[in-house]
């Protein structure tokens, strides 16, 4: 009685080490290949069908992506419409949210590159590069950096609004 007591105890005692474990079920309708797709989060890569090495954490992230390939969002919806845009990185809660077809961006914090459909185009920092629809290779740093522009492009802002 007393080894299997000790035996049911340290059971236990693992299990409680262990920790829970989460899993994501894939989305019924991703008929990719899956070749080297990760999704975590409710609704990531929802919609995929041809995508490749795509990386998506958090709810929505990803959401409306088809055929969009290397890119990564983590936070709830980043890039949630992106659809056949590649080479994008965004990272915050609503990271290049509108983006469609738009490449080489990279969107760092809430609300960053919200509006974007332009190519190449840099922004760090609360809703940095908001507004812009159109606009290629800019840089912004800061809160609400270059936040107003819609179609400039060649911008490099820095600091504070």
């Amino acid at each position: 009685m007393n080894s299997l007591y000790r035996s049911t105890l340290g059971l236990v005692g693992a299990l409680a080490l262990a920790g829970t474990a989460y899993a994501q079920v894939p989305s019924s309708n991703d008929t990719s290949d899956g070749c080297c797709n990760m999704a975590s989060g409710y609704a990531a890569l929802n919609f995929n069908t041809t995508g490749v090495s795509n990386t998506a954490s958090g709810y929505f992230a990803l959401k409306y992506n088809t055929t969009g390939s290397y890119n990564a969002a983590s936070g709830e919806s980043a890039l949630y419409s992106n659809t056949t845009a590649d080479y994008n990185t965004a990272s915050g809660v609503n990271a290049l949210y509108s983006n469609t077809s738009a490449y080489y961006n990279t969107a760092s914090g809430y609300g960053a590159l919200y509006s974007n459909n332009g190519n190449s185009n840099t922004a760090s920092g609360y809703e940095a590069l908001y507004a812009n629809t159109s606009g290629t290779q800019n840089t912004a740093t800061g809160l609400h950096a270059l936040a107003a522009n819609t179609t400039g492009s060649n911008n490099i802002a820095e600091g504070y609004h």
